[in-house]
């Protein structure tokens, strides 16, 4: 599964999660949960976008996918720590690809992961392939 996914965190342990859990089989970004640091990764095209959120901070949230409705068309999975209904709904409707709840799985998540990056693949080859006919 070679591909490449932007995380947005707030921790060197998250880092770590994710470098071994991810680091042999895709090429992994980190940036942190600031918009000033998000708008340098906006042009750097990942195949996913994972947020791991320390609070419910939908601003960066929004931020995101505000990216995702300029053009990036990225899939985001959103990661907890505390749930609730309310953030929950809140989340799911931007548009989310995948929302976890902490302690992960982390076969859901690698699948998630997995899905999300062969969508965005397949999405840009269709794109591509599209642009290819045009005028």
């Amino acid at each position: 599964m070679k591909g490449k996914i932007l995380v947005i965190e707030n921790g060197s342990s998250a880092r770590e999660f994710f470098l071994n859990s991810f680091g042999s089989t895709l090429r992994i970004e980190f940036s942190c949960d600031n918009q000033e640091e998000l708008k340098t990764h906006r042009h750097s095209k990942p195949d996913a976008i994972i947020y791991d959120m320390e609070q419910q901070n939908t601003e960066t949230l929004r931020e995101i996918i505000d990216c995702n409705a300029l053009g990036c068309h990225t899939p985001v999975i959103v990661i907890v720590s505390d749930n609730s209904l309310e953030f929950e709904t809140t989340v799911r409707q931007q548009n989310v690809s995948y929302y976890f709840v902490k302690p992960l799985d982390v076969e859901e998540l690698r699948e998630a992961v997995e899905s999300c990056v062969q969508f965005s693949k397949k999405n840009r080859l269709n794109r591509n392939f599209s642009n290819n006919f045009k005028g």
